[in-house]
């Protein structure tokens, strides 16, 4: 029963009403006893002082009631002189003791308190009070009393009002209680209802979001908000895949139309040479499970092996080492330009991912250059500030949202063999800010890619002595690995490619291996 909410919003509800009608019955009681009790002790203390002027005016009788009393056929009252024998009693205290034994007050002081065993009903309490006269007739006390059967029903009217009215009261709490919760978990039932209604293949699919701005609004205007991050992210994820699966198609293709070509005339086929192309084929399949095992393993949220071990890399010696290995194969120059203090231009991270930041920034500019493509390093301030620039159409700023997507090429109607796999930038980017710096894209003219990384102390860049322009290669996003001259042997990792002298360069699989 109480697996339910309603029910224990409902019981919560009962317990905090029944609580609070509690206290009240218990401070209502209190006053009401209280303001009963002083009433009835100026009552008595009112017939006191009337008894009391008799005495002072000498006409006090052996017999009382007072005759202006309307209550004086039941007049309690009892008068004593100095020596405590009682001189004068109403008619239902004639013959009685002594109703409040003790020493008498002071004169002219007062005495008020409870007692039990009075001649009219024995069992009942009654309220006594007692006062002493002054000059002229001092030391005479004067007792009166009152029965407190008026204050004892009144407080059993108050009890059985609160046990007679408490249950339906706290019914009524629980009722209303019931239907509020009710009436605020239909709208969430009825968010949930429409949530397990939406499936893998309907995420368009969106919960009502009812009128106003309480939680219940805020709750479904947040499941739509996440509705829509899921139907991006699935948006996203497939056209992953099918741009997977087509890049992977064409060298799959290609690689089957040569063996059909070579198989269907053997005693016709050139071999080896079928073999190379074959072997170029597999080498961009490499290439690209590479990138996209990379990519995979950023998508965990795991950059540790992007960073660390970490070592200051002095991203001068990058540059240089980078541009000079790309030389020999491009048919656009590189120039570079490098206003760094000698040591002055470190980072800390991993050479071999600094190192593909570079070269992938480079080959994308080499790709889209007219005629030459400019790298400028500076530090500025706790950075440093690496721009890659050419003199090609440039980025339109409507597609610079998009240039660090996966698989976006902005030359869609270009070939494969002379564009990239559209991986490039993206692995640029998130090799940047696993290092703690950004990426962007500047205002040309021409294309220019503007990487900030913080600056760490470094050692004298290598090769401080070898000059300071070059040539670079008009390659894929991803071409081949190397050593680029770095502090370590260490692959640019996911990367593969023939080397300059024909033979086949080593990769290194997954980051960090």
């Amino acid at each position: 029963m109480f697996g339910s909410v309603r029910a224990r919003t409902a019981a919560a509800s009962v317990l905090v009403a029944g609580a609070g009608v509690v206290a009240a019955g218990f401070a209502v009681h209190g006053l009401l006893h209280r303001s009963l009790i002083a009433d009835t002790d100026r009552a008595a203390l009112h017939r006191a002082e009337d008894v009391a002027a008799l005495v002072e005016a000498g006409t006090l009788p052996a017999r009382l009631p007072i005759p202006e009393d309307k209550d004086n056929d039941e007049l309690l009252v009892q008068v004593t002189d100095r020596s405590g024998r009682i001189v004068s009693a109403s008619a239902l205290m004639v013959d009685a003791p002594l109703m409040l034994p003790g020493p008498p007050p002071p004169p002219g002081g007062r005495r008020t308190t409870s007692v039990k065993g009075l001649p009219p009903d024995p069992h009942d309490p009654f309220r006594v009070v007692a006062i002493t006269t002054a000059a002229p007739a001092q030391g005479f006390t004067v007792y009166t009393a009152t029965e407190l059967e008026l204050v004892a029903q009144s407080d059993d009217a108050l009890v059985r009002l609160l046990v007679r009215g408490g249950p339906p009261f706290l019914a009524l709490v629980a009722l209303v209680s019931w239907l509020i919760a009710d009436r605020a978990l239909r709208r969430v039932e009825g968010i949930r209802g429409k949530v397990a209604g939406i499936t893998a293949e309907a995420l368009d699919r969106r919960v009502p979001e009812p009128p106003g701005g309480d939680e219940i609004t805020r709750l479904a205007r947040t499941m739509n908000e996440m509705l829509d991050r899921l139907q991006l992210a699935g948006e996203r994820q497939r056209r992953f895949v099918a741009d997977a699966s087509h890049e992977l198609k064409s060298p799959l293709a290609a690689v089957q139309a040569e063996l059909e070509v070579a198989l269907a005339h053997p005693e016709q086929a050139d071999w080896p040479d079928t073999a190379t192309r074959l072997l170029a084929e597999d080498e961009r399949m490499e290439r690209l499970v590479a990138d996209l095992l990379f990519l995979a393993q950023c998508d965990d949220g795991d950059f540790s092996s992007l960073t660390a071990p970490a070592e200051i890399v002095a991203l001068d010696a990058v540059v240089r080492d980078e541009t000079a290995r790309l030389g020999s194969r491009s048919t656009v120059p590189v120039e570079i330009d490098i206003d760094v203090r000698p040591g002055g231009a470190g980072v800390a991270g991993r050479p071999e991912h600094l190192a593909r930041v570079v070269r992938n920034l480079v080959e994308n500019a080499a790709r889209h250059a007219c005629h030459a493509v400019t790298v400028t390093l500076r530090a500025d301030g706790a950075e440093l500030e690496l721009v890659v620039a050419d003199d090609g159409p440039g980025i339109d700023p409507a597609d610079r949202s998009r240039v660090f997507d996966r698989f976006t090429r902005l030359d869609d109607a270009r070939s494969r063999d002379e564009g990239g796999s559209g991986l490039g930038l993206p692995i640029a980017r998130e090799i940047v800010e696993a290092h703690g710096g950004r990426i962007s894209i500047g205002d040309g003219p021409g294309g220019r890619l503007i990487v900030r990384l913080p600056a760490a102390p470094s050692p004298a860049p290598a090769g401080a002595g070898r000059s300071e322009g070059g040539t670079g290669g008009q390659l894929e996003d991803e071409p081949g690995a190397g050593d680029g001259g770095l502090h370590g042997d260490a692959p640019a990792v996911g990367d593969g490619d023939v080397a300059h002298d024909g033979q086949r360069e080593p990769r290194a699989g997954l980051p960090g291996g």
